[in-house]
């Protein structure tokens, strides 16, 4: 399915209820049978538009519901939940899974909890069986000021039938060229 109709923009919802508006108003005006077509156009594009948005998820839908798991099952600070999001091949400027296991046993000592949101719909890349998305994170300890970054996150779907992180890239949260690590260089 097209991500411009499975992920809709607002405007395109918009243009088409003026649309719909504008037909259903001229039959209203006129009453005939060719505007009553037009109207049931403009109806008919509306209603299938929804049907296929809320039923057809795109790229970015796919990775949003996969990122919420992540983060829930991340603030449980319960690693045998978490696990299951972090791929076998994941690969982060050469930390792989065993040194992500390793910082979220820190992070459970300290309580940190995750926050992800602002999934861009402007940055999405499907390439073969990944999906690369911008989003915004905010990682915050007890004790700790919460600090906010951009994050570009590589998801592709694992074994498990799941999507996985397989490998992410943290900027800074105005200026989104420019990379800056987490805390321990992550």
């Amino acid at each position: 399915m097209p991500t411009f109709l499975s992920d809709p923009a607002d405007s395109l919802y918009i243009t088409l209820f003026i649309a719909m508006l504008a037909g259903v108003g001229i039959w209203y005006r006129y009453r005939t049978r060719k505007t009553l077509i037009a109207a049931g156009i403009g109806v008919g594009l509306l209603v299938a538009l929804f049907i296929i948005d809320k039923f057809f998820d795109s790229p970015r839908e796919i990775v949003i519901r996969a990122a919420g798991e992540f983060e829930a099952d991340f603030n449980t600070n319960d690693w045998n939940k978490f696990e299951k999001h972090i791929a076998e091949n994941f690969d982060r400027k050469g930390k792989k899974k065993k040194d992500v296991k390793v910082s979220f046993e820190f992070a459970k000592a300290y309580s940190a909890k995750v926050a992800l949101w602002s999934f861009n719909r402007d940055d999405v890349v499907v390439a073969g069986d990944t999906i690369t998305v911008g989003f915004d994170a905010k990682p915050q300890g007890p004790e700790a000021e919460a600090f906010h970054r951009y994050v570009r996150g590589r998801f592709a779907k694992g074994p498990n039938g799941k999507w996985q992180l397989v490998s992410y890239t943290t900027y800074k949260a105005l200026n989104r060229d420019v990379e800056e690590e987490i805390v321990g260089g992550w």
